[in-house]
């Protein structure tokens, strides 16, 4: 792989160099971006699918295939531009780029959107095909000032807008963050993530939108060489001078397009539109290509690998009900445990100790099938439209079938069975929790309990089948006060931890914005409880209270 990495590089290198002979003009600076920019930075952004330790063949027909469209890119613009040939060649690299974007969507979609530095990552993607469609536009054009604007638009995007975003996620990978620094890199994120598209517009369409861009960019530009210079581990001299000197190059470009702007607003000329190349377009082209090699050299990794996490391969039907598992030969006749979790103590952490819990909740966690449980539901005013939809939807696949408003406490009926997952030999042998209402035969929740561990942490993993998939709930276990238990999949400040939400097919898993904090615990008058509280994209939607009561 790394031979053909150095050739297919060596190869870009050289038609890089091809094509510049070859054209003059603004087509030179925009074969940096397409044979050496663009697969460079694919190299360092590869998807690790966490159980077989490779790379997702989206990436490796993105890399693969990269350099025969760049050929044809590079074609097209020999051609003069508004020209036939110029036209259609040039929608071949628009649909390349695309697939950039595709490949940013999959990793986005995939990991969730709670990783800061991989937002930012993933943005780049999307520039790149914003940078495309302005390609296109620009070999599209005929009227001089329009194929500028167009011209212009596209450097930006090609440049700037993809790398910038690259780097200040890169840096968050390698970054020591402390709380101060947290919410500063947080702030350069989000900045560099919206202004390359606040200058872009205002490019083609308002100076001021476009200046109002530039002042963020360039503040955000000065935090990101902030973290640079002073507060990342410095590991390879070369790589971390090369990384330190493209921030430096890029600070400065970015404070001369300020005062250029300024001058701009006011009617004035400070650098002519000619010389700009030399004071802007050159060194920005440089700086970006000096910190490309030292970000390819310095080799930043992803600090937690989410993409292809472990799952249960138990998929749904179009109805689940209660019997769905013994009527697919899931069920065993022997029960082999009567809880939801086998051992508690396997989740023993330092920060989690089990013999300070209250001997209830660990009795019902183990015990579960004991216990005759209750339940009231709360929905929130705002989530009427939520819970419609999703009573539709659970009514109909009689899974998940939380009760409406106003249907007051609900008795259930609980059982555990046990599970011989046969579709999955490394993990056979699991527990069922079946629950339905005792007035009724709906069925409330039909869910596989198993553990999963990863960089020494040992999680809940929850398990529903729904139609044509599984939806896979990971909850971290932590202390509650008095003795109480909270049960979590809210992820951690930074997405650290694998708890989260996820739907998942054979190939694919996709992070839903939905998360879920139950608390066990005992009051005052010696009752056991539950509260079991939803998330959807942060907003609160529902509340669960649950009695549990030991037959």
């Amino acid at each position: 792989m790394k031979n053909y990495l150095l050739r297919s590089s060596l190869i870009s290198f050289l038609l890089c160099l091809l094509f510049i002979i070859m054209v003059s003009g603004f087509g030179r600076f925009l074969f940096f971006s397409i044979f050496l920019f663009i697969p460079a930075s694919l190299a360092l952004v590869p998807t690790i699918k966490r159980m077989s330790g490779e790379s997702s063949r989206y990436h490796t027909l993105l890399s693969k295939y990269h350099l025969y469209f760049a050929i044809i890119m590079g074609a097209a613009l020999l051609f003069p531009i508004g020209s036939a040939f110029c036209e259609i060649l040039s929608i071949v690299w628009l649909i390349y780029s695309f697939a950039l974007f595709g490949y940013g969507i999959r990793r986005l979609v995939e990991r969730g959107y709670y990783v800061m530095e991989e937002n930012a990552v993933d943005t780049s993607f999307l520039y790149a095909f914003i940078g495309g469609i302005t390609l296109t536009m620009y070999c599209f054009s005929s009227h001089p000032s329009i194929t500028y604007l167009y011209q212009a638009a596209t450097f930006h995007f090609q440049f700037t807008a993809v790398l910038s975003t690259l780097f200040i996620g890169w840096t968050g990978r390698i970054l020591l963050i402390d709380k101060k620094l947290c919410l500063l890199y947080r702030g350069a994120v989000i900045g560099l993530i919206v202004s390359p598209l606040l200058i872009g517009i205002g490019m083609l369409s308002n100076s001021w939108l476009q200046n109002i861009g530039l002042w963020i960019y360039t503040l955000c530009m000065i935090a990101y060489g902030y973290f640079i210079l002073f507060h990342t581990e410095k590991k390879n001299f070369i790589a971390t001078l090369c990384i330190q000197l493209s921030a430096i190059i890029l600070i400065a470009t970015s404070i001369l397009s300020v005062i250029n702007g300024i001058y701009q607003l006011q009617g004035l000329t400070w650098i002519r539109t000619n010389s700009w190349v030399y004071y802007y377009q050159i060194p920005i082209v440089f700086g970006f290509a000096l910190g490309l090699i030292g970000w390819y050299y310095r080799k930043p990794l992803e600090r937690r690998n989410l993409y292809q996490l472990p799952q249960i391969n138990i998929n749904g039907t179009w109805f689940i009900g209660k019997n769905f598992l013994k009527e697919n030969g899931y069920e065993e006749e022997i029960v082999s445990h009567a809880g939801i979790l086998t051992k508690l103590e396997r989740y023993r952490r330092s920060d989690l100790m089990i013999d300070q819990l209250h001997p209830k909740v660990i009795s019902f966690m183990e015990n579960t099938s004991l216990y005759d449980i209750s339940l009231h539901a709360h929905w929130t005013k705002g989530a009427w439209l939520f819970e419609k939809l999703h009573k539709a939807l659970s009514n109909k696949i009689q899974q998940a079938n939380i009760p409406s408003p106003g249907e007051g406490i609900r008795k259930l009926d609980s059982k555990i069975i046990s599970i011989n997952n046969h579709h999955q030999y490394w993990n056979r042998k699991l527990n069922a929790w079946i629950c339905s209402y005792q007035d009724s035969d709906e069925t409330f929740i039909a869910g596989i309990y198993s553990e999963h561990e990863y960089d020494g942490e040992r999680y809940v993993h929850f398990t529903m089948p729904v139609p044509n998939c599984n939806r896979a709930t990971f909850y971290r276990l932590e202390h509650g006060i008095n003795g109480s238990l909270q049960c979590t999949s809210v992820p951690r400040r930074g997405g650290d931890g694998d708890e989260g939400h996820y739907l998942m097919t054979k190939n694919f898993s996709f992070r839903i914005p939905f998360n879920e904090n139950l608390i066990i615990w005992v009051d005052d008058y010696g009752r056991l409880q539950m509260t079991h509280r939803f998330w959807f994209f942060g907003v609160k939607v529902l509340n669960l209270e649950y009695e549990m009561i030991a037959k």
